[in-house]
Parts: structure tokens; C-alpha cells; sequence
């Protein structure tokens, strides 16, 4: 025991420091002692607690401490106290490093364990980083799925196309290459909300032009609305198209090869059928009376003025199928 370690030290002092004739104290009643002395058992009451046997040993100090200030013998006293704090310190350094000798032990004991542990820490890691990746990728393609109204990714998209549709048609009619890119997002816009994007999935055109280049870009444009377009070169064609299978909506440009009026033909051709399916001229010309012309012969629109092709698109397919 720690306890006995401190009895020759005692033994040592003079006879009359030590007093066996008064009581051993229950506990440590406050003294007025020197702030040296005090400080001293301080440090040694921190450090005795850290040892699980040094309470007998504080009490021991304490009570050789009543006694000698008992008797105004302040320089043994403080002897006495250096000797068992530095006691103290010994015993619980010697407890530190015992219990850091057998930790070390038991990791060098177990290193293979502690390496594999590692090593599948390390798997771990790169199987979530790869998890991780997987769910963004699928959660990505979600996002650009999901409709949110106008702002989503799908009318960026659009709105994109368009632009580089608009472009490319002012050059190719001599119009002064601006873009409106609030004219273009309130034009497309609505063709995003919910209510009109689930009537505009899986719509069809038949778009009816000589030269279908010219109108690629545009095409490109509606396929960004998930709409199909289908190209004919020819009233013929056209026609014959129609006839194997179904459009809900029609676009023609007005003149092709040496036949200046055309795209009237290919109305004409279509009401006499009794067809009554949206029907859209897109040309280069757009003059008044041309338009007055479409509208008496069943046409919905006549006109050169892209934003405008586009707005009846959606507002005819938005709502109505052709029978």
C-alpha cells in the first residue's frame, strides 16, 4: 500500500510534530494556512485523486498538517507535503506509462487486425464515394424530368434552340438578326406548365417544305416541346403520310419548285377530305392579303414570324387532336 510508504517519513520528524494522541479527522476542515503551504495541498489533492489509492495518503498529509501548524512548525510541515505530492506524482506517472505500455501492446499484439481494418475502411470509402455517384447521376436525370413550370431545364433547353432558331431564319430572311430572349421564354413558357405539357406529349406534326434545312433548326426547337416532327418534301407525300397515319397538326411553307401557290393546294387538298387538322403557313412572305387568303380556305395561320408559329402550335395542340 501506497499509505505505508509515507510511515518512515513520518518516524523521521521530530517527536512532537507528530501526535498520535489526537483524533484522526473524518474530514478536511479549512485552515488558516500560509498561500505556499495552501497551494502545495492543493496540487497534492489534484494529483492524489488521479491514483485510486491516494485518499489515505491526503488525509495522512492533512492531518500531519493540523498538527504541526498546531504547534508552529510551518517549515517541516511544508516539508512533509513537497515530500508526499512528489510521492504522488511518481505513483500516478508510473500508472500512466504502465497503462501506455499496454495499450502499445495490445495495437503491436493486434496489427494485422488494425490493418485490415484499415485496408476496408479504405474499400468502404471508394464503394460510397461510387454510391454517392450513382445517386446524383439518377437523381440528376430526375430533375430534369420533373416539370416545375417555366424554370426547369428542359425550357433552358428550349429557349436555347430557339434562339439559335431565330437567328439563323432572320438571316436566311434578310431581318435584322436580334433576339428577344422575354419575348422567346414567354412565348415557350406555357408549353412547360403541367397543363399544357401532359396535353403536348406525344403530338404530331407534319411539316410539308421543299428545302427542309431551311426549317431544321426550328423542327429542332418543337422536339424540345417533346413533340415529333415529321418532314414530307411534296404535296404528294404529304398526302400520302396522312394517309398512313395520324397528324394532329400541319405546317407548309407557300411555294414549291415552279408551283408558287402550293402550300394553298395541300389545304385544299386536306379540307376536301374532309380533314380538319390544324393547318399552319410558314413562309418567307407574309403579307396581309396572304393571310386573308389562309383564313378563307380553313387555314389557322398564315405568317413568317417564327414566335408566332410557335405560339400557335402550342395554343392548337395545347387543347384540341385532330380527327
Amino acid at each position: 500500500m501506497l499509505f505505508s510508504q509515507f510511515q518512515p517519513e513520518l518516524q523521521r520528524l521530530p517527536g512532537t510534530l507528530f501526535r498520535s494522541d489526537l483524533p484522526f479527522p473524518k474530514h478536511i476542515p479549512p485552515s488558516p494556512t500560509p498561500s505556499c503551504v495552501s497551494a502545495s495541498c492543493k496540487i497534492t489533492r489534484s494529483v492524489a485523486i488521479t491514483a485510486s489509492t491516494s485518499l489515505g495518503i491526503y488525509r495522512l498529509c492533512s492531518y500531519s498538517l493540523k498538527n504541526v501548524f498546531l504547534l508552529g512548525r510551518t517549515k517541516a510541515a511544508i516539508f512533509s507535503c513537497i515530500q508526499l505530492h512528489h510521492m504522488l506524482v511518481e505513483a500516478a506517472n508510473e500508472g500512466i506509462q504502465t497503462d501506455m505500455e499496454a495499450l502499445l501492446k495490445f495495437i503491436q499484439d493486434h496489427k494485422l487486425y488494425f490493418d485490415a481494418a484499415h485496408a476496408l475502411n479504405s474499400v468502404l470509402g471508394i464503394i460510397m464515394w461510387c454510391v454517392g455517384a450513382v445517386v446524383v447521376a439518377v437523381s440528376w436525370r430526375r430533375i430534369k424530368s420533373v416539370s416545375m413550370g417555366p424554370l426547369n431545364f428542359q425550357f433552358e433547353e428550349a429557349v436555347d434552340a430557339a434562339a439559335t432558331a431565330a437567328r439563323d431564319w432572320q438571316a436566311k430572311t434578310g431581318g435584322v438578326q436580334t433576339v428577344d430572349l422575354p419575348q422567346i421564354r414567354a412565348t415557350i413558357g406555357p408549353a412547360f406548365t403541367p397543363e399544357v405539357a401532359d396535353n403536348l406529349i406525344g403530338k404530331s406534326i407534319l411539316w410539308v417544305d421543299d428545302n427542309p434545312a431551311n426549317n431544321e433548326l426550328i423542327a429542332r426547337t418543337l422536339r424540345k416541346l417533346r413533340l415529333n416532327v415529321e418532314q414530307a418534301t411534296s404535296t404528294e407525300s404529304a398526302l400520302a403520310e396522312m394517309q398512313r397515319r395520324h397528324f394532329d397538326l400541319v405546317i407548309s411553307d407557300m411555294g414549291r419548285g415552279s408551283d408558287k401557290r402550293a402550300g394553298y393546294g395541300l389545304l385544299k387538298a386536306i379540307r376536301g377530305q374532309g380533314n380538319n387538322v390544324p393547318f399552319l403557313i410558314f413562309s418567307s412572305s407574309d403579307k396581309p392579303e396572304y393571310r386573308k387568303e389562309a383564313a378563307v380556305l380553313g387555314a389557322q395561320l398564315s405568317t413568317n414570324d417564327m414566335l408566332e408559329l410557335f405560339a400557335h402550335v402550342i395554343k392548337h395542340l395545347s387543347k384540341t387532336s385532330a380527327r
